[in-house]
């Protein structure tokens, strides 16, 4: 596996920017109802349950869970 060059700087740099780009892609597809994890040799791997969908990037499948006791009464006719 080869390093990109940005790879080849201050390890703290590094680490933080990896951690930041983590969070940017938590912030756009964390809620989705979508989002399947996986873990990998020690490490938890995030992904989009539709393959060519790209985890990180919010697309129009985006949906995120409502809880069950927030919904009106919809079947409910008297």
């Amino acid at each position: 596996m080869t390093l990109d060059a940005w790879q080849f700087q201050d390890p703290e740099k590094v680490a933080i920017r990896k951690q930041e780009e983590a969070l940017r892609k938590a912030r756009a597809c964390g809620d989705c109802v979508h989002r399947r994890s996986e873990e990998f040799q020690g490490e938890v791997w995030n992904f989009c349950e539709f393959k060519k969908r790209v985890y990180g990037k919010r697309c129009e499948l985006f949906e995120t869970v409502l809880s069950t006791g927030n919904l009106p009464n919809q079947g409910s006719k008297k």
